[in-house]
């Protein structure tokens, strides 16, 4: 494993993860956005999902993420920042791994994770076919408490983005949090910068 520094490490997946779920009707290979900020209570598992019309706003009927569809978080209007209300998922916090149920998902700029502790929490990001399950495209990886939060799967930073790790409370803005902090024990793609935020370290990610 190599230290980033003490707030980030980095580490090769050493094990393949399956996951096998049953297709519903939705046709294979859509893409769904959700604008939606959730709050505290909620998860990525919700109705918040819907299809992309091509021109990054969604129509139809809002569903839960299933297999066989790609996902993008887009933003609100709201930036990122201290205690805002942009566009923003959280991760369910049963507790042990937690596969986002989507083929990928999808980070842009102004968009988060806010992530949530659970026991022995892992989120994991398999991806399909050997493409990368979560795509930072800018986009923010929050952590939302005190804990170090495991993330594993494929990671992708897009070239010619710049995304951001927050330690910090309640968000951009807010002082670092020594005990918030992430390992990624996952395979890492792409040359998009990765900027500590708020602090100004950042690390590359290179293929």
């Amino acid at each position: 494993m190599r230290q980033i520094s003490t707030l980030l490490s980095f580490s090769t997946l050493c094990a393949a993860v399956c996951v096998f779920t049953p297709r519903a009707s939705r046709a294979a290979g859509t893409n769904l956005i959700t604008k939606t900020s959730q709050g505290a209570g909620a998860n990525w598992t919700a109705l918040i999902w819907q299809t992309n019309n091509g021109t990054g706003n969604g129509v139809g009927t809002a569903v839960a993420p299933i297999a066989g569809n790609t996902y993008t978080e887009i933003t609100n209007g709201t930036a990122f920042g201290n205690n805002t209300a942009d566009t923003r998922t959280r991760n369910p916090t049963a507790g042990g791994l937690t596969t986002f149920p989507g083929d990928s998902l999808t980070l842009t700029t102004n968009t988060d994770i806010r992530f949530k502790t659970g026991t022995g929490l892992i989120c994991n990001f398999p991806g399909v076919g050997g493409n990368p399950g979560l795509i930072l495209n800018g986009g923010i990886l929050g952590a939302g408490d005190n804990a170090v939060f495991n993330i594993a799967g494929k990671i992708q930073a897009n070239p010619g983005t710049v995304s951001y790790l927050c330690p910090g409370n309640n968000g951009g803005g807010a002082a670092i949090d020594t005990g918030r902090a992430f390992t990624f024990n996952a395979q890492l793609s792409g040359s998009g910068r990765v900027l500590f935020c708020p602090c100004h370290h950042s690390v590359r990610l290179r293929q």
